[in-house]
């Protein structure tokens, strides 16, 4: 096992239908190949507002899913139930920003190609 790394990811945008950044994420966790994440994370965990329908996101069953219930929109969600709960070693937020207050490590995605189009 991935020697006690824990790894959250935020998965606000898989709710409802998905665009952008939702299809990113579920692609994204459709693809985590599980020996790969088994070697890497001892644990991988997916954060909600509310249950997701699995069978419709095709998730490897290594991945756990943790729902946060909330109807806040997803920066308030971010700072006020995700930012405080998750206790993972890092945590991936795809969003273009992370809470104000994480307890470990933080990966923030941006989706931008303006480094590609103006070097």
């Amino acid at each position: 096992m991935g020697a006690g790394i824990t790894l959250g990811i935020s998965g606000w945008r898989l709710q409802g239908q998905r665009t952008g950044i939702g299809r990113y994420v579920a692609s994204l966790l459709q693809h985590i190949d599980p020996p790969t994440a088994r070697n890497s994370f001892s644990r991988i965990n997916v954060y909600t507002p509310a249950a997701i329908d699995r069978s419709g996101l095709y998730l490897p069953d290594t991945l756990d899913t943790t729902v946060l219930a909330s109807t806040l929109p997803m920066i308030a969600w971010d700072n006020l139930r995700l930012g405080p709960s998750a206790r993972e070693s890092v945590v991936l937020y795809p969003s273009f920003s992370r809470p104000v207050i994480t307890r470990g490590a933080s990966v923030v995605v941006t989706h931008d190609a303006t480094m590609r189009v103006v070097p």
